[in-house]
């Protein structure tokens, strides 16, 4: 695989994503750990050459030789196009960018929701700007999966055990877990804490609903386990787990500070 000469990408190293896709770049062979920089540590020769606020949202690609940046989407497609040789002409045309561009900028704006960053480390703070219309979707597509997910599980359990009671426990718990979501939420000093707040514990509660769902199915279809008694505490221990997943996320965004 052709190694690329005289890049550098400069990622949030306060962003798990961040570091996890960037690492992939690496060990696909397509670039060097010493082309890989963190935000944190930038040294002001690089720093100059930046747009440093474009930065926080558009992941930068530095040409070391000429000084050029590639910024987001322009760096990533350079970049997946030499791990990907086959796709690269398809990849770097003004349509498909054009088509990937929202998913971008829905991802990057969402991205320490998504995965919790824990606070920034010295130095530059690359945490993106807080976007109403970025935020506001990514709550409503994380209720409507949520929402999807509850409907698969409900029409699942439905099948295996037959009990309306058991099906309207479940369904309580959900809005009981609605409920909590949003007085939590209300917590929050301003407008878009609160937001922040709602988005990150929307994940919790998805999160929670797919992990209870393949676990409802496990017990089901491997331990053949169909006492309703049973499937009662595993459901509560489920609103435990998102009650605590929801805390986890809670304190390192630090929202409620």
């Amino acid at each position: 695989m052709e190694t690329l000469v005289n890049k550098k990408i400069i990622y949030d190293d306060t962003c798990p994503m961040c570091q996890w896709y960037t690492g992939k770049f690496i060990e696909s062979g397509v670039m060097t750990e010493e082309d890989r920089l963190s935000f944190s540590q930038l040294s002001q020769d690089y720093k100059k050459h930046l747009d440093l606020n474009r930065a926080r949202h558009e992941i930068p690609l530095l040409d070391t030789q000429t000084g050029e940046v590639l910024y987001g989407l322009d760096g990533l497609m350079l970049i997946i196009g030499k791990v990907f040789p086959l796709f690269n002409e398809m990849l770097n045309t003004r349509s498909c960018k054009l088509i990937i561009r929202p998913l971008y900028k829905f991802v990057s704006y969402n991205r320490r929701i998504v995965v919790p960053a824990g606070g920034h480390k010295i130095g530059f703070d690359a945490a993106p700007d807080f976007h109403w219309g970025w935020r506001l979707f990514f709550i409503f597509f994380m209720l409507l999966m949520s929402y999807q997910t509850f409907q698969f599980h409900i029409v699942t359990l439905d099948k295996i055990i037959m009990s309306y009671n058991f099906i309207g426990l479940e369904s309580l718990f959900l809005c009981l877990n609605f409920v909590g979501i949003m007085l939590v939420s209300l917590k929050a000093n301003t407008l878009h804490q609160k937001l922040d707040c709602l988005a990150t514990l929307t994940v919790a509660f998805f999160l929670s609903l797919v992990f209870g769902f393949l676990f409802s199915i496990l017990i089901f279809n491997i331990l053949q386990v169909k006492d309703i008694h049973f499937m009662i505490l595993v459901s509560v221990i489920f609103q435990v787990i998102f009650i605590k997943e929801s805390e986890r996320r809670i304190l390192m965004n630090q929202f409620l500070k």
